[in-house]
């Protein structure tokens, strides 16, 4: 354990300890396990992990910030009453033990099964502190031992204690059934039933800290220093234990240590974790540049499983050391990305965009030592055994590669595979290129190039061949061909593109050979070749139990009717035999952190246990018998938390039972969330989904709880599901509800709908009978209108016709007043020129005109002109012609004579005073002066018109 005296670690050592580090192997890189990080970011808590516990299914840490529960991947942060750091935590029956600076005491679950602090400090009755923190928690033989550098206290369930020391003490640790402590600056004591007691012989560590003790067999331990080394005790003497492990752990500075299962396991300040068989060999090195987190290793905790716990200086990592992946990576990734591989003579080859690297396979079947091979340098794209002899396929061409040499066997660049063939005249080796297809023969016990297949140039990265003999060749750009070559394979004699007009449902190069049928993928499908119609058809089996999705990146043949298919978010081994389909295994990428090469993803099986993935920051091998052996774990998930809360934010916590839950329509929110149902530290990976709401499971994630917001009124069930590190799926876990529908939706309220209903109904028909009613008032009122507009036309028609009538008559009557009255005017000037004539010769004549004669003539004349039967007649006729004008007249101007009545008729007729004279038979001075006596008469002002007057009447 760290503690704040050892940080005298920033000096000398640590300057040779990091030039060794650099200077080290990279064989020391390869960790060969799995490992996954939990970041302080992601738990949301300190940086600094001092100790670890579990209960069998949650982890307990003690943190920076507090106590850290994990949960599978569910980080829950709980925090002490003085939010102090704790140091130590230990769960012993059923309880959460949790030491701190002047604080200890217990978490346990309440009636909502949440954990609740009780400090034990109320105990301590007359113990003083003096700063003590607590940085051990041990159970021995019944008690609970709480210690700090300068107090222990022990717990009997009751009160609590202190144990007298001899002094200040180093840690408390337990080995092999008892209980031993260094004290500071002196030797190793031991706990009796009479307190502690010194071990004799052990005043030899009063230079060093014992910073670990664990149980080497029955009867020995192993004593872990901080600078002096490890001892080995065997109850009677002390002697050095494995010199090896002594250097690495001095250079690196111990700072504890964990039996697991058959290895010792010791944590360093400088370099993370060194792993030894008990008889001293390091069989592993792993660090910072092997994935681990932090080298600064604070505390350590084994699992049943043999894995490992550890916290850090910054967060804390769970190491699998049963994993079937070992995994090849190193943080500085200068080998580049990985293509291809092969397993030869015990070496393991590894074609990568640099070059061709090999390793060494240790007795512990690790693969170490790397070293390149010169004269490969550049994009490799295969690798393969052919009759015991490797071949490489380059980027310039491809290569014989013998006592790690290269051997060009031939120039055509970029040779992508090696297909064996049968011919007439012997077995060949058909290669796909950038350009050209090749032709390979055996000759000199070397396959070389022959020929090369002509008609057909095209980059094409996927070669198969069917049964018939045909060619398939995945175009890099214009998508599959169909090759049918000549029988010596030396020119093609036709060429089929597959494409749309095939049956595809869009362009593609993936093409595979599976089951002796050619294959085709694309996004959303996947399509077999059927040779009698000559066109793609679909491949339900695979599409079934692909889970109805297509994708398929690669298709890899193991042997046996065995295939790993690659997608994108899922590798699978599939047994595919006679067109019946069935998984083997299945492998999340994500779950170890597998980062495949994209658009060139691979699987290499290198023999029949080792299974290779291409990485592009590595590689990783899978050994398919440690998956085999491994125990299937069908237990489902564990549904730890659903809660339900209303749109106000109001929350419920559901019990977890089986049956149909109830829940009111006005919590529709509903959110679960699951844990696995192991604490094992390998991140897990999930499905789920709503029966009711989802169509389909989701893709595997490691997310352990999902909301559904405003569910609608119904019966659901929600199932989720683990994918084990097996590869097979478990049981699903399954909790069934029903949300109840709203009072709207109720059996009353349905018969209100019904009754609402024909409520509407009769109004509706109510609305339209009115409607209709309206419709036809309307229509009657337009027929009256209609009748109505037709009668006043008629009417206007018949009053037009009158007033034309009337007009013409009117014009007629004016016509005669008219000409009546030029009849008068002339009668009269006739008669004022006979007057005048017969006046003449009167004058002339004299005497000789009798005067009886003259003057009857004269009378007779004057007689005539004043003839009142013709203004009688004219005054008839004029009131025709202007509407009793000279009543009207007459009314608003009674005063007026009638001369004056005749002299505005003429007016009225817009006759001239010249006109005039003849009419009244008198001079046109005697009109003019009439005139002035009618407008005296009739009040006229100077500037008023006497004719414009009259002509209003």
């Amino acid at each position: 354990m760290l503690v704040p005296k050892s940080f005298k670690i920033y000096n000398l050592k640590f300057a040779l300890a990091f030039v060794f580090c650099i200077a080290s192997s990279y064989a020391a890189a390869q960790s060969g396990v799995h490992i996954t990080s939990y970041t302080p970011d992601e738990t949301q808590s300190g940086n600094q992990n001092w100790d670890i516990s579990t209960d069998g299914r949650r982890m307990f840490i003690a943190n920076n910030d507090g106590l850290l529960m994990m949960e599978g991947q569910n980080a829950t942060l709980l925090q002490l009453p003085e939010r102090t750091i704790v140091r130590s935590v230990a769960h012993i029956d059923g309880r959460i033990y949790t030491g701190s600076y002047e604080e200890i005491g217990y978490w346990s679950p309440d009636e909502d099964n949440e954990l609740v602090y009780t400090s034990l400090m109320p105990l301590l009755d007359g113990i003083t502190l003096s700063n003590d923190e607590f940085w051990r928690i041990v159970a021995f033989k019944g008690d609970l031992y709480f210690q700090s550098f300068g107090i222990l206290l022990k717990y009997d369930g009751q009160r609590v204690v202190a144990v007298e020391m001899p002094g200040p003490m180093m840690f408390m640790q337990v080995a092999n059934g008892k209980m031993y402590a260094q004290l500071i600056n002196g030797g190793l004591y031991e706990l009796g039933n009479s307190g502690l007691v010194e071990i004799a012989g052990s005043r030899f560590l009063a230079s060093t800290e014992v910073k670990t003790i664990l149980p080497l067999s029955q009867t020995e331990i192993v004593i872990g220093t901080g600078t002096e080394g490890v001892y080995r005790y065997d109850g009677a003497r002390f002697s050095r234990w494995a010199e090896g492990a002594t250097r690495d752990l001095v250079t690196y500075q111990l700072n504890n240590g964990v039996r697991s299962g058959d290895f010792l396991i010791f944590g360093t300040i400088l370099k993370g974790l060194f792993v030894y068989s008990t008889d001293g060999r390091r069989m592993n090195h792993i660090h910072s540049e092997t994935l681990l987190q932090n080298n600064t290793v604070l505390s350590m905790l084994s699992d049943d499983r043999g894995n490992l716990w550890v916290g850090m200086d910054k967060g804390f990592d769970y190491v699998a050391f049963d994993t079937p992946v070992r995994i090849y990576r190193d943080i500085r990734n200068d080998i580049g990305s990985v293509y291809t591989a092969a397993l030869h003579k015990n070496e393991l080859y590894v074609g990568t965009n640099q070059g061709i690297y090999y390793y060494q396979r240790g007795a512990d079947g690790q693969f170490t030592d790397r070293r390149f091979i010169r004269g490969s340098e550049g994009q490799v794209w295969f690798l393969q055994v052919v009759d015991g002899m490797l071949y490489g396929g380059l980027n310039d061409g491809t290569f014989l590669i013998e006592n790690k040499t290269m051997r060009r066997v031939s120039d055509i660049t970029g040779g992508y595979n090696l297909k064996r063939i049968s011919t007439g005249d012997g077995d060949v080796l058909l290669q796909s290129s950038y350009n050209e297809v090749v032709v390979f023969r055996k000759r000199d016990g070397i396959w070389q190039k022959d020929h090369l297949v002509g008609g057909f140039r095209a980059p094409s990265r996927f070669l198969e061949l069917d049964h018939l003999g045909n060619i398939w060749l995945g175009h890099s750009i214009k998508g599959i061909f169909k090759v049918q070559p000549s029988n010596r394979f030396d020119s093609v004699m036709t060429v089929e593109s597959v494409g749309r007009e095939a049956g595809l449902d869009e362009s593609t190069n993936r093409v595979f050979s599976v089951d002796n049928r050619i294959v085709v993928s694309t996004s959303t499908s996947v399509y077999q070749w059927d040779a009698i119609n000559r066109k793609m058809i679909a491949f339900p089996e695979l599409f079934d139990a692909l889970g109805n999705e297509g994708g398929i990146l690669n298709i890899i043949p193991i042997g046996s009717s065995r295939y790993w298919i690659l997608r994108r978010h899922e590798i699978g081994m599939y047994e595919i035999r006679f067109g019946q389909v069935k998984l083997m295994y299945r492998l999340v990428p994500e779950m170890y952190n597998l980062n495949l090469v994209e658009n060139y993803e691979n699987v290499v099986i290198l023999n029949d246990r080792l299974h290779m993935f291409c990485l592009d920051d590595g590689f990783a091998i899978l050994d398919v018998e440690a998956v085999s052996g491994k125990q299937v774990i069908t237990v489902p998930p564990i549904l730890s938390d659903v809660q339900i809360w209303r749109a106000q934010g109001e929350r419920k916590r559901l019990v977890v039972e089986s049956g149909v839950n109830k829940i009111s329509n006005t919590y529709s929110n509903l959110q679960f969330s699951w844990v696995p149902p192991t604490p094992g530290g390998n991140k897990a990976y999930f499905q789920y989904r709503l029966v009711g709401y989802d169509r389909k499971w989701t893709e595997w994630s490691s997310k352990t709880s999902v909301s559904y917001i405003r569910l609608p009124h119904g019966d659901y069930s929600f199932e989720v599901r683990m994918l084990t590190e097996t590869g097979f799926v478990t049981e699903t876990a399954r909790f069934a509800f029903r949300i109840h529908p709203p009072w709207y939706f109720s059996p009353f309220a349905y018969l209100l709908y019904v009754v609402m209903g024909a409520s509407f109904i009769g109004m509706i028909r109510l609305y339209f009978s009115r409607k209709r009613w309206k419709l036809r008032e309307q229509e009657l009122r337009r027929d009256h209108e209609v009748v109505r507009q037709q009668k006043e036309k008629m009417e206007s028609e018949l009053v037009q016709l009158s007033n034309e009538n009337l007009q013409n008559e009117i014009a007629h009557k004016s016509a005669q007043l008219a000409n009546s009255t030029m009849a008068m005017v002339r009668k009269n000037e006739v008669l004022g020129e006979i007057k005048h004539e017969l006046d003449s010769q009167k004058n002339e004549l004299g005497v000789r005109m009798p005067t009886k004669y003259y003057n009857r003539l004269t009378r007779l004349i004057d007689q005539e002109m004043r003839n009142e039967s013709e203004w009688e007649a004219f005054e008839a006729l004029y009131d025709q012609a202007h509407g009793d004008f000279f009543k009207r007249l007459k009314a608003d101007y009674p005063a007026l004579t009638p001369s004056d009545l005749r002299l505005c008729a003429y007016l009225r007729m817009n006759l001239s005073s010249k006109e005039i004279a003849p009419l009244l038979n008198i001079t046109v001075r005697g009109v003019e002066e009439r005139r002035y006596r009618l407008r005296k008469r009739m009040n006229l002002g100077s500037d008023e018109n006497l004719t414009e007057r009259i002509m209003t009447y």
